[in-house]
């Protein structure tokens, strides 16, 4: 893997990880005021604009057109929520592959330590449903990360490699 991805890599998840930290904040700041679920709406529509400008600026460091990349940045956040969902019930419909992977990482990490992360009376981190929400979480961002890499911040324009493409044909 090229450097420069390594590197794209770790400033996207770096920036995924401040934008979830300024989502956290937005949603704990307002749900008392207008409720959670406008407050989480309130957060997607603010974390959505800010994720746009994090991965622009600072994960890919583009110049490019910020309406067009903007545009593609959206359609794309769209589909790769879809997909990822999509897996994210798929998984949970077929419990056998998220119960398999819920006993190693119940293995793997010893169940004081959970207890103590995870107060267990209220959640379980190696539960069945965590596990999927977890393997979602990584599905979005590889699907995301990827998309976004190859089309909406592309040194070359999509469609100028496009006509490129057909005036070498």
């Amino acid at each position: 893997m090229k450097r420069e991805t390594v590197n794209q890599i770790l400033r996207y998840g770096t920036a995924g990880i401040v934008n979830t930290f300024i989502g956290i904040c937005i949603v704990y700041v307002l749900k008392d005021h207008v409720g959670i679920k406008l407050a989480t709406l309130f957060n997607f529509g603010i974390g959505i604009v800010l994720n746009f400008f994090t991965t622009k600026k600072f994960a890919f460091k583009s110049d490019g057109d910020t309406k067009k990349q903007g545009s593609y940045f959206f359609v794309i956040f769209i589909f790769s929520f879809l997909v990822s969902y999509g897996i994210f019930n798929l998984l949970l419909w077929e419990r056998s592959i998220i119960n398999a992977l819920s006993a190693i990482a119940r293995k793997l990490f010893p169940e004081f330590v959970i207890d103590i992360i995870t107060a267990k009376r209220y959640l379980s981190l190696t539960s069945s449903d965590m596990i999927a929400t977890y393997l979602n979480i990584v599905i979005f961002a590889a699907f995301n990360f990827s998309l976004n890499k190859f089309i909406t911040f592309r040194k070359q324009p999509v469609t100028d490699a496009i006509e490129v493409d057909l005036q070498q044909s």
